[in-house]
């Protein structure tokens, strides 16, 4: 890793290794405050004190935040003798809430109520002792933002070259000759963006989730790539962004955490270029000197990331300081003060570290370690994760199928792909309806939805195991597999397909499961 070598620079390197322990004290918060949960300035804190608070979308306005939905002046908070607050409306045209509730004369705050204000934006008024939980809340709620508006961006994409290869398909089909090589290339791009949709939703899922227990190999060159791709949109015109990314960079860990944990520096990196200047991220496994320096004591392949930009970089003292809980280089409390904090957090639980190299006038570099996944690992879990492959089925064995799902489009296209394939298709809308019919037609094979009304999954397959205990059941689920989901899988449920469907590995699927 270059550094600098002239004295003069006085280059800064602050570490935060596994172990490392924040000062009481280290926050300089020592009065009631509001942070804003979502809406413009999520993650903003706004200290009261004693004095009035009114915030709306006006320049007016104490706290200004710029959204149509707000009034002029929204609201007002007031401080009492005491060290009490109440709020009011303003008579705004969208309404406060707190708690849920319509705010129609003044009322008394307490440790934990949550504010609405309008339709889109929601306050949190805390006490020091739990306003690193909620500013921890509002920094992921930032961070699914930011992961949201990525791919909604992508899913754009992957519908319009859907859209345009389905508009092509319909009309080459009426044509007297059709052309089955071009057909093919349009089937093919279909499959191609349909797995990529697939992975975002996925990503998504497990976003919403928040599962920080969960944990699973990941590619951090992909995700380094993701994020690239990201903050390539994100950033001002004047910013350039630059990669140097070696593939398969696998370690293990949670997916949300990871994306936390690379996404904040770059987004501190935008934030300290408003003039230009470039972003550069770069991944590769780092060399035996690398480790030693960055993570004492740490023994065995690792993956380094290093994110730095050519911003105006921090002075000893404030880099020092950049890793405590609350503390913000950003103007007017723009920033949650967590965004490194998370990051050395993250870093820690996956038994990495992370590091902050600046020089004041010359930008910052945030070089990140992680333990490497080994091979054998890897190998393992792609063995127990591979999905069945055609060769590996028997297809001259039909089953008798049973289709559990409420989405009807979804088991009309499911049932003409397995009845092409040889097997009998009997299809429930409903749990209910899946009993009866799995009495009168005892199928080979249940498969069933786990999120439907009236009857869901998890109480149809415990009904069905109670009707026959030896029933063959898979189960189907559009979520990222969960606590509950294990549970089934140990009560007898003999796999959990993710949807999307690939309806042709379902398909090899069941007829594997027929030979069992």
């Amino acid at each position: 890793m270059a550094r600098p070598t002239h004295e003069s620079e006085r280059t800064t390197l602050v570490h935060s290794r596994p172990g490392d322990m924040t000062a009481p004290g280290e926050s300089d918060v020592t009065v009631p405050t509001l942070v804003v949960l979502s809406g413009p300035k999520m993650g903003l804190r706004i200290p009261l004190g004693n004095g009035d608070t009114t915030i709306g979308r006006s320049r007016d306005a104490d706290v200004q935040l710029s959204d149509e939905s707000l009034s002029r002046l929204h609201a007002q908070v007031r401080w009492l003798p005491g060290d009490a607050y109440q709020i009011e409306d303003l008579g705004s045209r969208n309404g406060t809430l707190v708690n849920g509730q319509r705010l129609e004369v003044q009322q008394l705050l307490r440790p934990g109520d949550r504010i609405h204000l309008g339709p889109r934006v929601s306050l949190h008024y805390v006490l020091e002792e739990e306003l690193e939980e909620t500013s921890a809340e509002a920094e992921k709620m930032a961070a699914i933002g930011r992961l949201t508006a990525g791919i909604t961006h992508d899913l754009n994409n992957v519908l319009t070259v859907l859209s345009a290869n389905v508009g092509y398909v319909q009309d080459a089909i009426v044509q007297p000759s059709c052309d089955r090589a071009e057909l093919t290339v349009c089937l093919d791009e279909m499959r191609i963006v349909t797995k990529r949709a697939t992975e975002m939703i996925r990503r998504l899922s497990s976003f919403a989730r928040g599962d920080q227990a969960q944990r699973e190999p990941v590619d951090i060159a992909e995700m380094c790539e993701e994020i690239a791709r990201f903050m390539g949109r994100v950033v001002p015109s004047r910013v350039t962004v630059e990669t140097e990314i070696t593939p398969d960079l696998p370690v293990e860990g949670n997916r949300v955490r990871l994306h936390q944990l690379l996404m904040n520096p770059c987004i501190n990196a935008r934030d300290a270029m408003p003039d230009g200047g470039r972003l550069r991220i770069e991944a590769r496994m780092a060399t035996r000197e690398e480790v030693q320096e960055l993570a004492e004591g740490a023994h065995g392949p690792h993956v380094l990331v290093l994110i730095s930009d050519t911003g105006p970089g921090m002075d000893p003292e404030t880099a020092k300081r950049a890793f405590r809980p609350f503390f913000t280089t950003k103007p007017d409390s723009a920033g949650t003060g967590l965004g490194l904090a998370t990051v050395a957090k993250v870093a820690r639980e996956h038994g990495g570290t992370v590091s902050l190299d600046s020089t004041r006038g010359k930008g910052v570099s945030v070089p990140i370690l992680l333990p490497s996944l080994s091979r054998s690992k890897l190998a393992a879990r792609a063995t127990v994760d591979a999905p069945l492959s055609p060769s590996n089925a028997d297809t001259s064995v039909p089953a008798r199928v049973l289709l559990v799902d409420d989405e009807e489009l979804l088991t009309r296209s499911a049932s003409r792909v397995l009845r092409g394939r040889g097997h009998q298709v009997i299809v429930a809308s409903n749990g209910a309806e899946a009993l009866e019919l799995f009495q009168r037609h005892r199928p080979d094979v249940v498969v069933v939805d786990l999120d439907m009304p009236q009857m869901d999954g998890t109480t149809c397959f415990r009904r069905v195991r109670e009707l026959d205990p030896e029933a063959c059941v898979l189960l189907m689920s559009g979520y990222s597999p969960s606590t509950a989901d294990s549970e089934l899988l140990a009560e007898g449920a003999v796999g959990l397909v993710p949807k999307p469907l690939d309806l042709r590995a379902l398909s090899d699927r069941i007829h594997a499961l027929r030979l069992t």
